[in-house]
């Protein structure tokens, strides 16, 4: 039931979300085994390969005007995500 509730309440919350893919030519991004903190915080950043991470319009935004829309800082984001492993890609 528990889990049930947690979907219904990420669908709603995300139903509006406008992701904008984000990718790099110089580093590669973590994959954490967990995003919920992100989610829990707000953060909505969801990696989906080394190359490639799909960011909510508006934090892509304040990220970008805050001079944070790097690799380096969303690795940090996501290494606090992680709950017990995370690859980092060679």
């Amino acid at each position: 039931m528990a889990l049930t509730q947690i979907f219904i309440r990420g669908r709603l919350v995300l139903q509006d979300t406008v992701w904008v893919p984000y990718s790099t030519t110089g580093g590669k991004f973590i994959l954490p085994d967990s995003n919920w903190a992100l989610y829990e915080a707000k953060f909505l950043a969801v990696p989906v390969s080394p190359d490639l991470v799909l960011l909510d319009e508006l934090l892509f935004n304040q990220l970008y005007e805050a001079g944070q829309l790097s690799p380096e800082y969303l690795n940090a984001r996501f290494l606090e995500a992680s709950l017990r492993h995370y690859v980092v890609p060679k």
